[in-house]
């Protein structure tokens, strides 16, 4: 086989791998990208999940709750330092400012799955409906990742609400 077309079928295997974590959903003026959760540990009861939200309309809007059948409980949580303190706690809504984009990673904000109902494996989907406050409902899903995964850290121009020193 001649390099170029090694080199062809490699970049055509590499587009096709990118498109996998291409998940994208809207609700109104709001993009929802690459919602994304880690495969479980062993006894793990819970999980904790992650996304980028753009807002590409002139309001300001609010996620107001996020729900989903995997856990018992959801919620979107934050994670903040004071005083060398490292804490972790639910939000009662997170501010999607226009002409923005609000990231949902480890060490800021997150979403927090309590006692899932079944372990999170690697490759599955995991359903949610997100509710914001002007653009509505929208049902999403968390593409389970490796237990080892780590996003890239490409999104610079973006507003990055994360914080702290703990990886939900």
């Amino acid at each position: 086989m001649s390099l170029s077309k090694l080199f062809t079928i490699g970049a055509i295997a590499l587009l096709a791998c990118g498109s996998v974590h291409a998940q994208e959903y809207k609700a109104g003026e709001l993009q929802i990208e690459h919602p994304w959760a880690r495969a479980s540990a062993p006894q793990q009861s819970m999980g904790a999940g992650y996304m980028l939200i753009k807002n590409t309309g002139n309001a300001d809007d609010k996620l107001l709750s996020i729900s989903s059948n995997a856990a018992n409980m959801t919620e979107v949580h934050q994670v903040t330092s004071e005083n060398n303190m490292v804490k972790m706690g639910p939000v009662d809504s997170l501010p999607i400012p226009k002409g923005k984009t609000v990231k949902l990673a480890p060490n800021g904000y997150h979403v927090m799955f309590m006692n899932i109902k079944a372990p999170f494996k690697q490759g599955e989907k995991i359903p949610a409906t997100l509710t914001f406050e002007k653009a509505g409902k929208v049902q999403i899903e968390f593409q389970v990742e490796p237990l080892t995964y780590q996003p890239g850290q490409s999104h610079a121009g973006h507003m990055d609400m994360s914080s702290g020193h703990m990886n939900m």
